[in-house]
């Protein structure tokens, strides 16, 4: 899976010597993510299962903060 805003690559070239860079007891086979990059998984892989599944529906998405918005294919408000 390919998360949006890693930086992985850019920070192994920061590690010059190679040398490992674990702590003590610390998991080497665990993938630390952001919940920003976890919500932008699901939302890939939700619209993904859509377009598979229903290919003649469309998606919007509503977001609310200090106002309410409404994203679609069609119009954006």
């Amino acid at each position: 899976m390919q998360l949006r805003g890693s930086h992985a690559d850019r920070y192994r070239s920061l590690n010059t010597t190679g040398e490992t860079q674990w702590l003590p007891r610390e998991s080497h086979n665990v993938t630390y993510i952001t919940r920003l990059q976890a919500l932008q998984a699901a939302v890939d892989h939700q619209l993904e299962q859509l377009s598979k599944e229903h290919p003649t529906r469309r998606a919007a998405l509503i977001s609310f903060n200090n106002e309410v918005s409404i994203i679609s294919q069609i119009y954006s408000v």
